[in-house]
């Protein structure tokens, strides 16, 4: 068997937890930050971007994503209405979580 020098497992073999690998992480431990998205619009498009790599960007439109309480996850350019409200998080396991962004067309 091909040795991959998994870092999930503990000297012993064991599995680490996943506060372990998030520790295992962190330069130093300290947290990373992730850098605050960006919510651009024009002409009834929204584009959000984040320059923190391997984040994820979760957004609503007027406090809203799948409920009222949850979030869509970004992949392309949003069709968006004059006046609608974009609210946009990215995030990324072991970053702390961004500040939110909100953008008003």
């Amino acid at each position: 068997m091909k040795k991959i020098n998994d870092q999930g497992l503990n000297k012993d073999g064991s599995l680490k937890t996943e506060k372990q690998l998030v520790w295992s992480m962190w330069p130093n431990s300290i947290q990373p930050n992730i850098e605050k998205q960006i919510v651009k619009t024009k002409c009834n498009t929204a584009i959000i971007s984040c320059n923190t790599r391997g984040a994820s960007i979760a957004y609503q439109i007027n406090g809203k994503g799948y409920s009222e309480k949850s979030w869509f996850v970004y992949s392309k350019p949003l069709q968006i209405k004059e006046g609608d409200k974009i609210s946009a998080l990215a995030i990324r396991i072991g970053f702390k979580e961004s500040e939110k962004a909100v953008k008003n067309d």
